[in-house]
Formats: C-alpha cells, sequence, structure tokens
C-alpha cells in the first residue's frame, strides 16, 4: 500500500468534507459575531494582527531577531508564513505586504485548525463511538479557535500535536482500539521529524520529550532538537538560553509554576473579597466589568483550566491510554512553568475539546440530559470564543 493509499484509508472523503463544511460554518457564524459585517472581509482579518501577531509578522517579513524582542519567539512558524508570503507576492506582486501577510496567516492557520481537528475527529470517533456531528462542534467551540485567523503559532502547533500523537499512537500496542492502520517504514521516521520540528514552532513542543518515559526511542529526536536550538541561538546572539532572559522584556517575572498557582489563587480569592465592594461603590458597567475580565482572566480561568486539564488526564489514564495522558500532562506542566499564567489558557488549546469528549463518552453523557449538559458546555465554550474574539479585535488582551 502506497502513503496515498494509506491516507486515504485512514481519513476518508466524507470526513475531509465534513471538516470543510464545519469550519466553514464556523467561520462564517464567526464573521457575523464579531461584527465583520460592517467591513470588509480583508479589513476584518487585519484586525486580528494583534499582540504577539506583530512580532511573528517581524520574523516573517524581516527575519528572526531582525528586532531583537522576536528572539522570545521559537523562529519556524515565523519562516513558514514568511516563505509563504514571497510566493504570494511573486504570483500577486501589487498586493499590498500588509495585506498578503493577513491573508496568508489566516490561510495556514485555518489550514493547520482544520486538519489537527480532522486528526482528533478522526482519533475520538474510533475510539469512543461518539458520533463526529458532536466532535465537530466540540472542536469548534474551542474558546480559543480564533487564534487560527491571527499570526499566532497556535494553529500550527495544534496540528503538530495532533499529528505527534497521531503517530506515537500507530506506532503504539493501542493502534487498533484508535482504529489506526498498521504503521509503515516511514511512520516512526515522520514521527520523530515532527518531535523535531515541534519545539521550534512553540517551546511548549520540548514536553515531548516526555514520550522517553514511555521507552520511545524517537524522543531523542527531541533531544536532538534542543542541541540544534541551544546552538542557533548561541550563534545568533552568543548566549544561547537568550531566549529565556528576553522574556523580561514582555514583563515576565521570574518564577515556575508554584508562583504562577499563588498569583492565580491571589487574583481569585481577592476577587471574591473585593467583588461587594467594587459592585457597590461602581456607577457605571464598564467598571465592573474590567473587574471581573482580570478576575475571570488571571483568577478564575487560569485555576479552571488546570481542574479540567487533570480531569482530563486522570480520565485517560483511567482508560489506560497512557501515551495520550502523558503528553498532555507534559503540556500542562511546561506550559505553566511560569510566575504568572498570563497566556496558558491558549496553549492547553488541545485540552477543551478532550473535556467535552470525557463528558460525551461518559455513562451520564450519553443519556438525554446529559447531551443537554454538553450543549450547554459548548454554547458557554462559543460564548467564550465570540466573546475574547470580539476583546481581541479592538485591541484588548484575550489570552
Amino acid at each position: 500500500m502506497r502513503w496515498w493509499q494509506l491516507l486515504a484509508a485512514t481519513f476518508s472523503k466524507s470526513l475531509i468534507r465534513q471538516g470543510i463544511l464545519a469550519h466553514a460554518l464556523w467561520l462564517a457564524a464567526l464573521y457575523v459575531l464579531t461584527d465583520g459585517l460592517s467591513a470588509s472581509p480583508l479589513m476584518w482579518l487585519s484586525h486580528f494582527h494583534q499582540w504577539d501577531a506583530r512580532w511573528y509578522a517581524s520574523i516573517a517579513l524581516d527575519g528572526h531577531g531582525f528586532m531583537p524582542q522576536t528572539y522570545v519567539f521559537p523562529p519556524a512558524h515565523g519562516w513558514l508564513l514568511g516563505r509563504i508570503v514571497n510566493v504570494v507576492q511573486f504570483i500577486a506582486p501589487s498586493l499590498p505586504i500588509d495585506t498578503t501577510f493577513s491573508i496568508v496567516a489566516a490561510a495556514n492557520g485555518l489550514v493547520c485548525l482544520i486538519a489537527g481537528n480532522i486528526l482528533f475527529v478522526r482519533l475520538f470517533a474510533a475510539r469512543f463511538k461518539i458520533a463526529p456531528s458532536r466532535l465537530w462542534l466540540a472542536t469548534l467551540v474551542n474558546p480559543v479557535a480564533y487564534f487560527a485567523l491571527s499570526a499566532y503559532s497556535d494553529a500550527t502547533f495544534y496540528a503538530l500535536t495532533l499529528a505527534t500523537i497521531h503517530l506515537a499512537l500507530q506506532s503504539s500496542d493501542r493502534q487498533d482500539l484508535w482504529g489506526l492502520p498498521a504503521p509503515r517504514r516511514w511512520t516512526r521516521p515522520l514521527l520523530a521529524l515532527t518531535l523535531f520540528v515541534s519545539p521550534w514552532v512553540r517551546l511548549t513542543g520540548f514536553s515531548f520529550a516526555s514520550l522517553a518515559i514511555l521507552k520511545r526511542r524517537e524522543a531523542l529526536a527531541t533531544l536532538a532538537s534542543l542541541a540544534a536550538f541551544l546552538i542557533y541561538y548561541d550563534f545568533q546572539t552568543d548566549r544561547p538560553l537568550f531566549f529565556l532572559s528576553v522574556q523580561s522584556v514582555f514583563g515576565m517575572p521570574e518564577g515556575g509554576f508554584i508562583h504562577g498557582a499563588h498569583y492565580s489563587l491571589r487574583v481569585f480569592f481577592d476577587g471574591l473579597q473585593k467583588w461587594p465592594d467594587v459592585s457597590a461603590a461602581a456607577t457605571t458597567g464598564p467598571l465592573i466589568g474590567e473587574f471581573f475580565l482580570h478576575w475571570f482572566n488571571f483568577g478564575l480561568l487560569p485555576l479552571m483550566i488546570i481542574a479540567i486539564s487533570t480531569a482530563s488526564i486522570i480520565w485517560l489514564i483511567k482508560r489506560r491510554e497512557f501515551l495520550f495522558a502523558l503528553i498532555l500532562a507534559s503540556i500542562l506542566i511546561i506550559s505553566h512553568n511560569q510566575a504568572f499564567w498570563r497566556s496558558t489558557v491558549r496553549y492547553m488549546m488541545l485540552v477543551y475539546p478532550i473535556a467535552q469528549v470525557a463528558w460525551m463518552a461518559s455513562s451520564y453523557g450519553s443519556r438525554p440530559m446529559g447531551r443537554v449538559v454538553s450543549a450547554v458546555i459548548a454554547a458557554s465554550f462559543l460564548a467564550m470564543q465570540v466573546l475574547y474574539a470580539r476583546i481581541f479585535l479592538s485591541g484588548g488582551w484575550a489570552f
């Protein structure tokens, strides 16, 4: 069986068609719900050029390190966008560079989001016998899915993570349970490639070295990636760990997991204590809204994500899915190893659909009332997605 025949056997045409249609509907809904109709589609896309998207644009258009702050970001995602921009500019030289970049960033993000979600639906539909329609909904109400339309690396890393998990499961003794074809001679080399590339897209990719715990030799590719990464930074800056020290430019205090947990707990409990005073003193809605968003973003929400992630990991362990649980746990630990849990909500992009699947696959989730609860969870996630997309488009901080 040749590689394209194996690909066709793994991913049916109907699954791909479903994925494209589902994401088209999602994109249209997001466009309408975030006031896209008030401007042209290109203008709407350009508004996703916020915050870290500007640094990725600098890497793509000017090179990694043209501005020293860009060294805080691994270069591969920016390099990828830059190469695509060059191709588009060659084909359509009259197109403004900013417009070209917005289109390329959104197109790349959408392709990666679709690919990642197809992998997700393919895996969990086979493993837990859940209807694909419910799984498509679970993936598309992901609260941070809107980052696929920006130049952020989240969608790219999401697709890489699911590709890594897919290849790792295919070459494991759980292959039949996940409905995957037998591994081919290129399965393990391809897995090693994703393990090598992932950290160059997102530093969290170094968490995949945890596969060594399961005695997966492919994990050596992550160690090779680390060595290459340090050599690259040493060549560029004469300081192999420069990407860590430059974090201070972005206001990131020193510290680790415990410091981050302490900060979120303090914001959470301080907010609960101050809420009666704020609500009594505030005469206008914006003041209360600002207070609530700060409390929710940096207090309640990070703690909720920790709880949801932990519950999902335990659920996977109970089903003896140690490989999947290990990768999710590693991403959780590495992404939260900071004193201020500022962006960790989007770093855990994979956990939102997994948490919904855990509920759907439970004995409660399959009952009529359980389906109602599933709908409520999905509606809540979608409301968060739309709210934060609107904040992001207006230039506000949204994860």
